[in-house]
């Protein structure tokens, strides 16, 4: 797309341009590709500068951090310096701040329900927050791993076949560099794994989360031994705190999806809200209700309804209010900072919900173009 956009300037004769992408274009994996990208813009004239921005920091309330890449035609083109102070001016520049909870209004109440998938997983993660509030005084919430992975509660019970030493498997991935184990190997770390199996399924009796490296597909990362550790000790707490209570809940968490087996209370030491009602649908709207609730490969994240999480063209909108509906895309799109007028009489363009999200999370906020363009337009 880059040399198909370099064809249209040129033919365009364009005095100046705008670009966006994603912040990881800066990093160490695509520093071939970003350095040739500026080393073409400089050699057609243009001088380039370039800033990460994020939504919050022009007062719109949605996590969204995107590296925004901006030029002009001078006689002598040079790299991060004629818009400078410009970038510095949208960056630090005294906004209206939107509330969320302002933003969303009254469009989240015509939403999209629950799942019932969704609805039976927060139905489960219910009864662990029950525990969380009632042993509060106990210090079961300071000891909450992030993430939380809970199928360390059956894989760190010594009498399952899935049990395994972490920091032992851990140490035997590191050494072997990305070439998976063997089942020597294995054996070592998972001294209850049965009899004629092999490499392939006594891996399977581990974690997701440890079975494409075992199987040297998967990418390291020695966060995972810790988050797994964390995860376990967490979940022996809470068993010595509830007793048998457990079983039962782990025998139901077993036959959800794996990734509803994670769990992310981005809500910091605060308790989950009380609730006593009878019914279940009630209970997860008391929990959940005045925050927002996002499915995703990773677990199910909660987090306050203070920042909209990014939007991104997979979806995972967040349940949220008294009713935990999914906001309307149209009310995404104000998080995007389309007008609503616009909005309105351009529907056609969005598509229906699925397709609207997908392309507003595809979208450029438009408040930041808004804003590089008002600064970009004086120097032309």
């Amino acid at each position: 797309m880059f040399w198909s956009l370099l064809e249209m300037m040129d033919d365009l004769e364009c005095p100046a341009f705008i670009f966006e992408n994603v912040t990881n274009m800066l990093g160490k994996n695509h520093e071939l590709v970003w350095t040739e990208m500026r080393k073409e813009l400089l050699k057609r004239g243009y001088s380039i500068d370039w800033e990460k921005i994020r939504a919050t920091e022009v007062g719109v309330p949605q996590n969204r951090n995107r590296v925004f890449i901006v030029g002009k035609k001078e006689k002598i083109p040079t790299e991060r310096v004629f818009f400078r102070r410009q970038f510095q001016e949208i960056k630090t520049a005294d906004y209206e701040i939107i509330g969320l909870l302002d933003l969303l209004g009254k469009s989240v109440y015509r939403g999209t329900p629950l799942s019932d998938s969704h609805s039976e997983a927060l139905i489960h993660w219910e009864r662990y927050l029950g525990w969380l509030e009632e042993r509060g005084k106990m210090g079961l919430i300071q000891s909450i791993a992030k993430p939380l992975w809970a199928m360390e509660a059956w894989h760190g019970d010594m009498n399952d076949d899935g049990f395994y030493d972490i920091e032992k498997l851990q140490i035997i991935i590191d050494d072997n560099n990305g070439v998976g184990v063997s089942e020597s190997q294995l054996r070592s770390c998972m001294p209850n794994a049965p009899g004629g199996m092999d490499v392939e399924e006594i891996i399977g009796l581990l974690p997701p989360y440890f079975r494409k490296v075992a199987l040297g597909t998967g990418k390291n990362y020695p966060e995972r031994a810790k988050f797994a550790m964390h995860s376990r000790i967490h979940m022996g707490k809470v068993r010595a705190l509830v007793g048998t209570q457990l079983d039962d809940w782990i025998g139901d968490l077993r036959k959800l999806d794996p990734s509803f087996q994670k769990f992310e209370w981005h809500i910091g030491r605060e308790l989950p809200k009380k609730s006593r009602a009878k019914d279940p649908a009630r209970r997860i709207r008391t929990r959940f209700g005045e925050h927002l609730v996002q499915f995703r490969s990773s677990g199910v994240r909660v987090s306050r309804a203070r920042r909209w999480p990014t939007m991104v063209a997979i979806g995972q909108v967040p349940y949220t209010g008294n009713k935990l509906l999914q906001p309307n895309w149209r009310t995404l799109a104000l998080l995007q900072s389309i007008p609503s007028e616009f909005i309105k009489s351009n529907e056609y363009l969005f598509g229906g919900q699925k397709e609207a999200v997908k392309r507003l999370g595809n979208a450029v906020n438009v408040e930041i173009v808004r804003q590089i363009s008002m600064r970009l337009r004086k120097l032309l």
